[in-house]
């Protein structure tokens, strides 16, 4: 589900406190659906939870596997009822004010089987390993230089596994000529999940597809806000996302054969691309 504020779902019953430092809570909605709820004046602020809200809608009109979103009403009843759900911080417990919030719906659906965590032996079961190459492209597309987490849930075929890509806040790391963000800081924690026989096509075909329908799946995204939200720090992102669409390849690509090539004149070896992406030191 993406809405927009005239499509907010309700909040009726809290859950229970997520792990993590965004402090959200787990709230049930008037729709039966269960969804991890970040405050827009929470630790995380409201400029990062609009900015992760634009991002997951990029996200999901890329074609990514991504959990889905939507404003949610919370009401004072429900904030005075459970203080536990409130934000802790060094002055105590701040209660959240009441009123829209955003909300990602929660994957699986309650009772459902998954993995937040999956072996390395496993890999293997996971269908769509290789949106792990186009959620890494998006992710320095939009510079989201987080560990990029995933949960893995049944597919279709049995014993298979399928990737959804879940929490989409971010830093604010930038690329420049002074200070260059390290453009492994977005990788899933094992690299081993990403396939190295993939990875020049595999990113080559996705940094062209986001050239390609980036800027109509900002347009989109922007569309999906609820209007309050569209302050001047989302418009500012929404235009650094299309100045960098033409950017991308070779933000990505040169980045790689300039560290190569410095490795090759400091070690005289020379450097394959894979190692460096797995020793996770390309900067």
């Amino acid at each position: 589900m993406i809405s927009g504020s005239s499509g907010a779902v309700s909040a009726i019953e809290f859950v229970r406190k997520m792990q993590g430092k965004s402090q959200a809570a787990l709230i049930r909605a008037n729709d039966k659906e269960q969804y991890v709820v970040k405050w827009m004046h929470g630790p995380r602020s409201n400029v990062s939870v609009r900015l992760e809200a634009l991002r997951n809608s990029v996200y999901l009109y890329l074609g990514l596997p991504v959990s889905t979103w939507t404003p949610i009403d919370i009401p004072d009843e429900l904030l005075d009822a459970h203080p536990e759900m409130w934000i802790s911080s060094p002055k105590g417990m701040v209660r959240p004010n009441a009123g829209v919030h955003f909300a990602s719906r929660l994957v699986p659906p309650p009772g459902g089987a998954f993995y937040e965590f999956l072996p390395t032996r496993m890999f293997s079961r996971v269908t769509n390993r290789s949106d792990f190459w186009g959620a890494y492209a998006a992710d320095v597309w939009t510079e989201r230089f987080e560990i990029r987490q995933a949960l893995f849930v049944p597919d279709e075929a049995p014993s298979s596994l399928r990737a959804i890509f879940i929490d989409h806040g971010s830093s604010f790391a930038l690329l420049g000529s002074k200070e260059v963000a390290r453009l492994t800081s977005c990788l899933y924690s094992d690299r081993l999940i990403y396939p190295e026989s993939e990875m020049v096509t595999g990113l080559h075909d996705w940094i062209e597809h986001i050239r390609k329908h980036g800027h109509e799946a900002v347009a989109k995204a922007h569309d999906s806000l609820p209007p309050e939200w569209i302050t001047a720090s989302v418009i500012e992102k929404e235009s650094r996302l299309i100045e960098r669409i033409q950017e991308l390849r070779d933000i990505v690509f040169p980045s790689i054969s300039r560290f190569s090539s410095a490795a090759s004149r400091k070690t005289g070896r020379c450097c394959s691309i894979r190692v460096l992406l797995r020793a996770g030191t390309i900067l």
